[in-house]
């Protein structure tokens, strides 16, 4: 496809004598005579270059070049490659200045046709070049931007640190779970922070085993506050490009939900475990309380050859008899056991 050049220049004869060395050189020349007349055309063409005058009247080259650097409406053509046609007699800051808010290149007049396509083909392989360094570094930008908010977003606390201990770097996680700012954790001992040795994070690392790339450990470490906080702990060796060894990578979780939640599955399979046992106790007992009471009772059919004192006695079997077994109907009921202190450390069970 033909490159587009415009020339926007408000000698006639400039353009005519550009004209004629483009169309040699394969080029489409669109014309401008003044700089509003060329950022209009900049809007209805989108050359794939601009060459501008640098003195013209109404709007000369240098403010026609800043209202389409700076101007919203002309965002999109920011990346058009640009060339200032100057007079021998200008002065290096102006041009200097140009060159620094973004101008490609420039051309002192006069000049001949073959300065003028030597200086068109390079400004389009430098601007080729600079687009794609500002892509590169928009890129990276961009990807730095997403690994902090990740940092920043991540409950666990990342850290990492020489080789010697020092921190070098710490996420806004160490404070969520320990209460320290990163710039009072910064610069201090990872050891002395996580309340442990260097063997505990890096023991397994120095074997020199392959296998050994990660190691997990579940330690207390105390907070800021002074409460002591379960963490699961993962470190690993930071390695360069070459393998070698340049620090320590620490990554934190706060297992108090999980140490909470673990309680309370224990204390569920236990009351599990209790609740069964009534099941089995109602079982047991019932089987012999049921001869006991009958027999009580077919005893007591018998009165007449029973003294006072023997009926008496009867009664109070077959009372202890029924509470007994009332008890253990109770068991039946029973979904959820309550606990109450009875003497000293010990506790029974509410019926």
């Amino acid at each position: 496809m033909t490159r587009q050049i415009l020339l926007i220049d408000d000698d006639k004869d400039v353009h005519t004598y550009i004209q004629i060395v483009l169309q040699k050189a394969g080029y489409n020349l669109i014309s401008a005579f003044d700089g509003n007349e060329g950022l209009k055309k900049v809007l209805s063409f989108n050359p794939d270059l601009i060459i501008l005058d640098y003195l013209m009247p109404k709007k000369n080259g240098s403010e026609t070049f800043k209202e389409l650097k700076k101007s919203q409406q002309y965002k999109r053509y920011r990346d058009i490659p640009v060339i200032m046609l100057t007079a021998t007699d200008q002065r290096p800051e102006r041009i200097k200045q140009l060159l620094e808010a973004g101008l490609n290149a420039y051309l002192e007049k006069p000049f001949g046709s073959k300065e003028l396509l030597n200086v068109i083909e390079n400004t389009f392989i430098t601007n080729k070049i600079k687009v794609r360094n500002q892509t590169l570094r928009k890129a990276v930008e961009n990807s730095k931007n997403f690994l902090e908010n990740l940092l920043e977003s991540c409950p666990m606390a990342i850290i990492t640190c020489e080789l010697g201990g020092k921190i070098t770097f710490v996420s806004k996680g160490i404070e969520d779970i320990l209460g320290y700012s990163t710039s009072e954790v910064l610069g201090k001992s990872v050891y002395e922070l996580l309340g442990t040795s260097k063997k505990v994070l890096t023991g397994p690392l120095e074997s020199g085993d392959s296998q050994n790339k990660l190691v997990t450990n579940g330690i207390y470490v105390e907070a800021k506050s002074g409460i002591q906080i379960p963490m699961g702990i993962t470190s690993s060796y930071l390695r360069d490009q070459n393998g070698e060894t340049q620090g320590l990578l620490v990554v934190g979780q706060d297992l108090s939900a999980q140490k909470q939640l673990e309680k309370e599955l224990l204390e569920k399979e236990r009351l599990l475990a209790i609740t069964q046992s009534f099941a089995t106790i109602n079982h047991e007992i019932n089987n012999p309380l049921t001869p006991i009471l009958g027999n009580i009772q077919l005893i007591r059919k018998e009165d007449s050859l029973l003294s006072d004192d023997h009926i008496k006695k009867l009664e109070i079997i077959e009372s202890n008899v029924r509470k007994i077994s009332n008890i253990v109907q109770k068991y039946n009921h029973i979904s959820k056991p309550e606990e109450k202190n009875y003497y000293g450390n010990s506790n029974i069970f509410e019926i």
